[in-house]
């Protein structure tokens, strides 16, 4: 006898679960989807932009900073992305203080 009430007692529970769980999700809001981004012409224009409206408001962007935003846009222009994307990233991580990766 026992057994039949615990056993019942963990169907209920179980279901109770369920309901509850299926309540939470249905009223709950997605996350916005995430950024994706990609190595692509665009994508590197876009990041060289924003780099260079980052340097004009950075107090002194360091003589590396400059050279990587020049190497990064020149690299993009002549179709070399990763390269580009990689320096570019490089001065944004300078500017901001993250830590930046030897490469």
């Amino acid at each position: 006898m026992m057994l039949v009430t615990r056993a019942t007692v963990l169907v209920s529970v179980a279901g109770a679960g369920v309901a509850l769980s299926a309540a939470l999700l249905s009223g709950a809001q997605a996350p916005p989807p995430a950024a994706i981004t990609s190595d692509t012409a665009a994508y590197c224009h876009e990041l060289s932009e924003r780099a260079h409206e980052l340097a004009a408001l950075h107090p002194t962007p360091s003589p590396r900073t400059i050279e990587l935003l020049i190497e990064g846009r020149a690299l993009c222009a002549r179709g070399q992305i990763r390269g580009g994307l990689l320096r570019l990233r490089q001065a944004v991580r300078l500017m901001t203080g993250a830590a930046v990766r030897p490469h």
